[in-house]
């Protein structure tokens, strides 16, 4: 209880709550500087998301656009081998009935029809093979063609 009355005393009191107060002000000003930076970091972190975020959409517009140029360009080349496909086949009938006719206006014996029709036979045989073979070719190079697009326009930017 002495040591109350003790002016030395009430001046440690006195300058440990000012050095209390002064370090608390100080702890509340660096938090609150703290805060502010963080929050500061947070934006440009979100900032950077968003400016990445909208750079791969337009990459990925982008790619989506070639693989739908690609595959626009395949569906042409596609129509065009089955138009040409088409027309080989006309041209088949035709050489079908040619052949045909000109066996049936050709002599009249039985041998030569027979002949004829052997030979014609043949020729018709090897010429559907051949529109077969020419079919699976297109097919092929159409597929060929696609992969290729697709590889030198989409995975090779």
């Amino acid at each position: 209880m002495l040591a109350l009355l003790n002016p030395r005393m009430w001046l440690a009191i006195a300058v440990a709550a000012l050095l209390a107060g002064s370090h608390f002000t100080a702890y509340k000003v660096g938090r609150a500087l703290v805060a502010g930076d963080w929050a500061q970091e947070r934006a440009i972190r979100a900032q950077e998301m968003v400016g990445a975020e909208i750079e791969a959409r337009a990459k990925e517009q982008a790619l989506t656009q070639k693989v739908n140029d690609v595959q626009a360009k395949l569906n042409v080349e596609k129509k065009r081998a089955a138009a040409s496909a088409g027309a080989a086949a006309g041209e088949l009938r035709l050489l079908q009935e040619a052949l045909a006719a000109s066996v049936a206006a050709s002599s009249s014996s039985a041998s030569a029809r027979v002949d004829g029709a052997g030979v014609g036979g043949l020729f018709l045989e090897c010429a559907g093979k051949y529109q077969g073979v020419a079919a699976e070719a297109d097919s092929i190079a159409n597929k060929l063609t696609g992969l290729q697009s697709y590889v030198t326009q989409v995975c090779k930017p």
